[in-house]
């Protein structure tokens, strides 16, 4: 915001709906209620920043209001066997589904334009049997070569309910990273209710 603030003030307003002397006037009265301290662990996001991504979601409207009645901004992410996130896409708005934001994505055209490394086919472990390194994806994704999900019909055999139940297993990789995450940052969502009780909210939205 910094940088649109020096080149673009007429887009600092567009996008937070104020001007800059407007924004630092707000930052001081939310400041003591939003301010977090730095530990050992991370660094905490500064105020300006949580002020300026609460602002945008009063700005947008119905833009980044998700199907569970909440406003959010998706983060999809893929991580390794040991919680360790290798990609992050965040920022798309709430109303677009996992699916769309994977169809739009670098990683998405990189994978299938080939300027990404994949390893390839190498025997299982305790098998004969060579497979291909591949992603694992829920519902929302298509299935592709290089990403797998689970079957999705009803009446399944046993060899499919126990593909299923392993693939669950390691899609639980994924949800651990996020929970780790989760445990050094609070998400909470917000809902305004009026411009009149803007300042109340903010304060109620960063007090944890």
């Amino acid at each position: 915001m910094r940088e649109i603030n020096d080149e673009d003030e007429n887009l600092y307003i567009l996008t937070l709906r104020m001007t800059p002397h407007q924004f630092g006037q707000l930052l001081e009265k939310v400041k003591p209620f939003i301010q977090k301290k730095n530990t050992c662990w991370r660094n905490c996001i500064g105020p300006a920043e949580r002020l300026q991504v609460t602002l945008r979601y009063l700005a947008t409207g119905s833009t980044y209001f998700n199907y569970k009645g909440d406003h959010s901004i998706i983060l999809m992410a893929i991580a390794d066997a040991y919680n360790r996130f290798i990609y992050v896409d965040v920022g798309v708005n709430g109303r677009v589904g996992d699916g769309g934001v994977w169809l739009h994505s670098d990683l998405k055209y990189a994978i299938e334009g080939k300027r990404v490394h994949i390893p390839l086919p190498r025997t299982l472990s305790q098998s004969d049997r060579v497979s291909s390194f591949t992603f694992i994806a829920d519902d929302a994704f298509s299935l592709t070569d290089y990403m797998i999900k689970r079957y999705s019909h009803t009446n399944l055999t046993p060899a499919q309910y126990n593909f299923n139940y392993m693939l669950s297993t390691n899609r639980r990789v994924v949800e651990s990273a996020v929970g780790i995450l989760n445990r050094q940052i609070v998400f909470k969502s917000f809902s305004p209710q009026c411009a009149g009780h803007q300042l109340k909210q903010l304060k109620s939205f960063w007090h944890a």
